[in-house]
């Protein structure tokens, strides 16, 4: 009102390598006199530490900052024309050492460099609003302040185009559901601490907004620092990093031997990282595997480790548990054999000698059952045996997983002759001999 100010002490020494100044000011264009704005002075008008005041004849607010002793301008004094008058404008002071920056509106509008050659050393009077200092009744002030604040740290263009916006953000945080620490293929719920339909959001991983993530929670999956940033209606805040760790799991080597004899006695089950576990049809408590337990057919076996970051992971191995006809001899026996079929097939896939394989079918002829005698059957892993009559219809077919096959011939379709057809994995007839029944 032209006659009274606020004086508040001052809370400590100002070293002006780091401050910001805010505050909203109305003013009068018919107001000719000098008025301070915010200062800080001792005890004589010389001697200012910092200044904001509205110039007499041209309107214009001017920032100084002297030494104490009024002999050097620590910063260039600043002349900023009031762009309005009868108005309400935003003004920001920053000085941080090197440059004091002025901001109205939001905006940059000067920059002055300090002098190197006059050195600061603030006192220990207060702060004056609307008057030109603590003991110096002068420079009344005939206007409005509002909303003043001043920091011990420079604010940023983000902050201050908020503090213009009057933007009500801060403290936007991000809450995780659950711990950021985790094993490959898990994941964390990281949440907004703040959520409006009309805000909106944007997450970012070490500095790069994530693409599609733009709603008030995100799935974390992958390692790094998150941040969150609000938007709404032109102010935006962003929240503090959290960091999500993800632990890799343990590589683990297990194998076993593809085929395995029913016969084979039981056996250790070996697999690295040691210290797991083995689970399957034919495992036994203190991993070993025991193949009449297993039984004929294909087996899978799982090793199962969990590291020191409780971690754990799964190695899988799988392998064919065949036979073989065990003869055991009770007395002494007479076989009449007519005749037997021997095939040498040459078995596609494989390199020489391991692709050939002697094939016995007996007896031929045959009256009630004939015996097929795969030889070397692993290597046939995947053909397949098919008799057809003279008609070319399917008698009898079969996976080649064992090493013979004993057929009733009963009920085919009489007496006569039929063709034996060997057929490997592309589905290919590699031989085809005949076999007669009489």
């Amino acid at each position: 009102d032209g006659s009274s100010g606020i004086y508040v002490s001052s809370p400590g020494i100002y070293r002006f390598s780091g401050n910001s100044f805010s505050f909203w000011l109305f003013t009068e264009q018919n107001v000719s006199s000098k008025m301070s704005i915010i200062g800080k002075r001792e005890n004589n008008l010389s001697a200012v530490d910092f200044l904001f005041y509205k110039n007499t004849s041209n309107n214009q607010i001017v920032s100084k900052f002297w030494n104490p002793g009024g002999t050097c301008s620590i910063y260039i004094d600043s002349l900023q024309p009031i762009s309005q008058f009868s108005t309400w404008e935003h003004y920001v002071i920053t000085v941080d050492g090197s440059y004091k920056k002025i901001y109205r509106n939001g905006l940059l509008v000067s920059i002055d460099r300090k002098d190197p050659n006059c050195s600061h050393n603030s006192g220990p009077n207060g702060i004056t609003f609307g008057v030109g200092g603590d003991t110096i009744n002068s420079f009344w002030m005939v206007g409005k302040l509002d909303d003043i604040g001043i920091w011990n740290r420079v604010l940023t263009q983000s902050e201050i185009t908020n503090l213009y916006n009057s933007c009500s953000f801060s403290n936007v945080n991000i809450v995780p559901n659950g711990v950021t620490t985790f094993c490959q293929g898990n994941s964390v719920s990281l949440n907004a601490n703040k959520v409006n339909v009309n805000y909106t959001y944007t997450w970012s991983l070490n500095g790069s907004p994530i693409s599609g993530a733009n709603s008030s929670s995100y799935i974390a999956t992958q390692p790094g620092a998150y941040t969150l940033k609000i938007d709404s209606a032109g102010c935006s805040a962003t929240s503090p990093a959290v960091n999500v760790n993800v632990n890799a799991l343990p590589s683990i080597n297990f194998s076993i031997n593809p085929y395995i004899n029913i016969q084979q006695n039981t056996f250790s089950l070996t697999a690295t990282p040691t210290g797991g576990t083995y689970t399957g049809v034919g495992v036994t408590s203190n991993g070993n595997f025991n193949p009449s337990l297993a039984n004929l057919g294909s087996k899978t076996i799982y090793y199962t480790y969990t590291d020191g970051n409780n971690c754990t992971n799964i190695g899988l191995a799988n392998t064919l548990v065949y036979d073989t006809i065990r003869c055991f001899v009770r007395d002494t026996i007479r076989i009449a054999v007519t005749d037997t079929l021997i095939i040498n097939a040459k078995l596609t896939g494989l390199n020489p000698p391991n692709n050939l394989n002697t094939i016995k079918v007996y007896p031929n002829p045959a009256n009630t059952h004939i015996t097929i005698d795969y030889g070397n059957f692993v290597n046939m892993n995947g053909y397949k045996v098919k008799v057809v009559n003279m008609a070319g219809q399917t008698v009898f077919t079969t996976i080649i997983n064992q090493q013979t096959s004993y057929i009733d011939v009963s009920t085919w379709s009489g007496k006569g002759i039929y063709f034996l057809q060997l057929i490997d994995t592309q589905n290919n007839t590699i031989e085809n001999r005949k076999i007669v029944l009489q």
